[in-house]
């Protein structure tokens, strides 16, 4: 995997031939800021996330390459309707290499469809949160591409789009986290033994979330719209630098009940319940440990017709 950098032309010639698309009488900039910082707006600006962006990797103390669409980029607009002219600025988030454990994020590399996607999801944020336009995003949603992504996600994805294992749950939590919270450090493992009260710890459940299950001794497959996900989050404040925050999760298993020799199986998630779960997560991080209160309407809520592919 050898992809080329585009460098900032190379992003203004692809925003500007779509943005003269829809908009050929307005005066559009694109910039890149790499200290942009989520939710840290100024008068007359807006923002907007894109959390399932498609890049590659390369690392560069160990050569390892990977490709993965859960790139997450920032975005802050500002439109000035008098002048006719707005601004964009946009920043990238890295991603650590899996295979040498090396605490750099590495910068992601694009190519032009890529880079084509992107702007097409930002043009749309900006018709709907400059220009205060409907838009429909449902033609932009694409089915993932088959090969899975050389990632911790890859060995945790039993079929495409399910993931059965918290480790690939990990790097899309601290990339999220590192987003909203940049100074502080978090992470996330899996416990089989989370107490509903636990002196310390805030106790969060996700219920009602859909997600198959596929029995080891008979191989029978079912779906179900009851399983339970506990999250347990604490934050330890320190005065002299970043704060640690730990999250542990237990994922609530069920059993065949044709087999009478069967354990309890692992829930396997699609990668919209994953998203889901994670974005709840994080607004819930954010009341709970910051004292930062949250709408309800801003939490998602699972859909029990969600359908995971055969």
């Amino acid at each position: 995997m050898n992809t080329p950098k585009l460098n900032m032309d190379d992003w203004r010639n692809v925003f500007q031939e779509q943005i003269q698309e829809v908009k050929p009488n307005d005066s559009w900039s694109l910039k890149m800021d790499r200290q942009l910082v989520f939710n840290c707006l100024e008068p007359g600006w807006v923002q907007a996330l894109q959390e399932h962006a498609h890049a590659s990797f390369m690392c560069s103390q160990c050569d390892h390459t990977w490709s993965s669409h859960q790139v997450v980029i920032l975005f802050l607009m500002c439109w000035d309707p008098y002048q006719c002219s707005g601004c964009v600025w946009m920043k990238f988030f890295g991603q650590q290499c899996d295979n040498c454990r090396s605490d750099k994020y590495k910068e992601p590399r694009f190519t032009e469809m890529d880079a084509g996607n992107v702007v097409r999801h930002l043009i749309l944020d900006i018709r709907e949160k400059c220009y205060r336009e409907r838009v429909d995003r449902s033609e932009l949603f694409e089915e993932p591409q088959k090969e899975a992504p050389v990632t911790v996600q890859k060995a945790a994805m039993p079929r495409r789009g399910e993931a059965n294992d918290v480790q690939g749950w990990k790097e899309r939590f601290v990339q999220l986290m590192k987003i909203r919270k940049p100074q502080d450090k978090w992470t996330l493992d899996g416990s089989d033994d989370l107490s509903v009260s636990s002196h310390g710890w805030y106790t969060y459940e996700q219920k009602q979330v859909f997600a198959r299950f596929e029995c080891s001794h008979c191989s029978r497959e079912w779906k179900s719209a009851q399983v339970v996900v506990r999250f347990q989050m604490r934050l330890e404040h320190s005065r002299w630098g970043s704060s640690h925050g730990q999250v542990k999760t237990r994922m609530f298993r069920q059993k065949c009940r044709r087999c009478l020799a069967a354990k309890f199986e692992v829930p396997l998630f699609s990668d919209e319940a994953v998203r889901k779960l994670l974005h709840n997560l994080v607004l819930k991080i954010l009341e709970k440990c910051y004292g930062e209160p949250q709408k309800d309407s801003h939490f998602y809520k699972h859909d029990a017709e969600e359908h995971v592919e055969e």
